[in-house]
């Protein structure tokens, strides 16, 4: 599988690398090719890998279905910004990739829409059900029976058994999320917080125990 990355620093820098370390270290069937990124600033290369083109110039220019993508452009300030931004470049479907490191573990029943991303030591245990476009990073832990809407990214939280999520939420680094609970969509859940109760959608919280901002 061969796969370009929209976006070109920050996450997505860190994506690319996990694919390339897929590839290099335990012989993943997958390689990067590039980057679809609309800041010049950025140059010609990013990690020996070339700018492509532009991603609203994806589908004319890179219309081969052996060729993947993943969106990378998320940031917990502006979610329903970018979210809305990736529905615009119209893009079917069938053309964005699942990418889930070697290092990673996915139980046998989870079930993952597409566009997603795994990082090496996460934990994905049974029967999950994931979206679309949901960003996974290193050691991220989500229990059973979890269901999980589409672009949400996980920065390295510990999310209880039974919880449901929304869409475009984001969950800070070593966060934790008690098991049952609804987490509302385009909520943010500050870093290190401990959430033990539903959080409504759009909702900023913080804190052991987290409240809202």
């Amino acid at each position: 599988m061969k796969i370009i990355i929209i976006g070109g620093k920050g996450t997505a820098v860190d994506i690319g690398e996990q694919i390339v370390s897929a590839r290099e270290q335990y012989n993943a069937d997958v390689e990067l090719l590039g980057w679809a990124v609309d800041d010049e600033s950025l140059g010609l290369e990013i990690i020996g890998y070339p700018v492509l083109c532009r991603p609203r110039e994806l589908a004319e220019q890179y219309d081969d279905p052996d060729i993947k993508l993943i969106f990378s452009l998320y940031r917990a300030d502006r979610m329903e910004e970018r979210v809305n931004l990736l529905k615009s470049y119209g893009i079917t479907p069938s053309r964005f990739a699942n990418f889930v490191h070697p290092l990673a573990y996915v139980a046998k029943s989870v079930v993952l829409g597409v566009g997603n991303v795994i990082l090496s030591h996460a934990s994905l245990f049974s029967n999950i059900r994931m979206g679309d476009h949901n960003i996974v990073y290193a050691d991220t832990t989500i229990g059973h029976d979890a269901k999980i809407g589409s672009y949400n990214f996980f920065a390295s939280p510990d999310v209880g058994s039974e919880c449901v999520m929304e869409n475009g939420t984001f969950l800070g680094m070593n966060s934790t999320i008690k098991n049952g609970l609804h987490i509302g969509e385009y909520a943010l859940i500050g870093m290190g917080s401990n959430v033990v109760q539903n959080v409504e959608a759009r909702q900023v919280v913080f804190g052991n125990p987290a409240k809202p901002r």
